[in-house]
């Protein structure tokens, strides 16, 4: 399978394009490309927010009025050809509707077989289920199904806790190392602070 590094429209971001990387940029994110002298392989969107169509063979125009936006048009292309690693640059920040409607792509991405991450500069965002993941620095966790429950090592709390979607209790924990998470059921969203 492959990697795709999609760039959205929301906060600027140092983007890092791993080799190999299939690079869809998604409306104003082809400026964000631009700027850092990345040439995308595809384009897509309504350019609403990019302010002109731009042209070339690789750019998808889709009308304005759609169910998806235009960072989940990317996310379902990259999907589609085979990619089950993305990381989406440009996903959070600006208008909060669009930052949650990209935590729900995480959650679409799981369901077509991929792993997808928020990246920013500020900190990622990734979809744990059932597994182990590894990190170092502070960290919160935040249940999206009823409740998950987690296997925390190597952190400044650390055990076995039930997170519950209706209380927030894994709110800013660290670890001066590196730290380990095990979910061992249910749906976790994972914020690290960078």
């Amino acid at each position: 399978m492959g990697k795709a590094v999609i760039v959205g429209g929301g906060d600027q971001c140092r983007i890092d394009v791993p080799e190999g990387s299939l690079v869809i940029a998604a409306d104003r994110g082809l400026r964000y490309c631009t700027e850092q002298g990345i040439v995308p392989d595809m384009v897509i969107g309504d350019f609403d927010s990019l302010g002109y169509v731009p042209d070339g063979d690789n750019v998808v125009v889709v009308p304005c009025e759609k169910d998806d936006t235009d960072t989940m048009l990317a996310v379902k292309k990259a999907a589609s050809v085979g990619c089950d690693e993305l990381i989406i640059y440009g996903g959070m920040g600006g208008r909060l509707s669009h930052t949650i409607a990209n935590i729900q792509t995480l959650v679409y991405a799981r369901s077509q077989g991929a792993d997808a991450v928020l990246a920013g500069d500020d900190c990622t965002v990734r979809l744990c289920s059932e597994g182990t993941y590894v990190h170092e620095g502070y960290f919160s966790l935040f249940a999206l199904s009823d409740t998950a429950d987690v296997e925390i090592t190597g952190a400044r709390y650390s055990g076995r806790f039930t997170l519950e979607r209706t209380f927030p209790l894994g709110v800013s924990n660290r670890a001066d190392g590196a730290f380990g998470i095990k979910v061992i059921c249910g749906d976790v969203l994972m914020i690290m602070d960078k």
